[in-house]
């Protein structure tokens, strides 16, 4: 992967975001040990990735950061969103002439649309 700039978010809420994005299938590597994490904090920092998506997570550890991104992800099946919904997450489903779209809130007050 060639990556020609580097998207970080901060969150006051990390362990509830890892959380997230480690149940909605992103690859998370905690403390990667080398120059880019954390980048703009002094917490702790994560490279997170799905596909062709890649930023960084910061724990801030001054106020309260939010992580509050929105996503749509075009690359869910249908066995990926069925255990999604069973871990419990609010889910609301919009129905369009486009099909259906399913809207979940992160933690940090984001929406996921799958």
């Amino acid at each position: 992967m060639t990556i020609s700039g580097i998207l970080c978010f901060s969150t006051s809420n990390y362990e509830a975001m890892i959380k997230f994005l480690t149940d909605f299938g992103f690859k998370v590597t905690e403390d990667p040990h080398d120059q880019l994490v954390p980048l703009f904090n002094e917490g702790r920092g994560a490279h997170i990735e799905r596909g062709d998506i890649f930023f960084n997570l910061e724990e801030s550890t001054s106020g309260q950061q939010k992580a509050s991104f929105n996503l749509m992800l075009t690359d869910y099946s249908e066995e990926e969103l069925t255990r999604i919904k069973s871990l419990g997450y609010e889910c609301d489903q919009q129905f369009s002439i486009c099909g259906e779209a399913n809207f979940f809130r992160t933690p940090d007050g984001g929406t996921f649309v799958l």
